[in-house]
């Protein structure tokens, strides 16, 4: 399950959708997209990664799919952010 690799990539905010956009070394099966609309965002929760880093946000979504997005340089500021869309 492509869900379970942790892939680099870049997340973006807008209004009405989160996206994200990962392609590993240019190839095309790695690629993975992700556009998801912030009506049907159901939660956002602080996660701690590998028991020590305060790096990720997890998306819960009203149709019961879960996203974890790790390693921000400032999780807070883009969960806040995240909020502040959803508010």
């Amino acid at each position: 399950d492509s869900g379970k690799f942790l892939h680099h990539g870049k997340i973006y905010f807008f209004k009405d959708f989160l996206c994200f956009y990962a392609n590993m070394l240019g190839i095309k099966n790695t690629q993975q997209k992700y556009l998801l609309p912030v009506n049907e965002i159901k939660a956002i929760e602080r996660k701690v990664t590998a028991w020590v880093f305060n790096n990720a946000i997890e998306i819960q979504m009203k149709d019961g799919r879960n996203f974890i997005f790790r390693t921000f340089l400032n999780r807070d500021a883009a969960f806040e952010l995240l909020q502040k869309l959803l508010d």
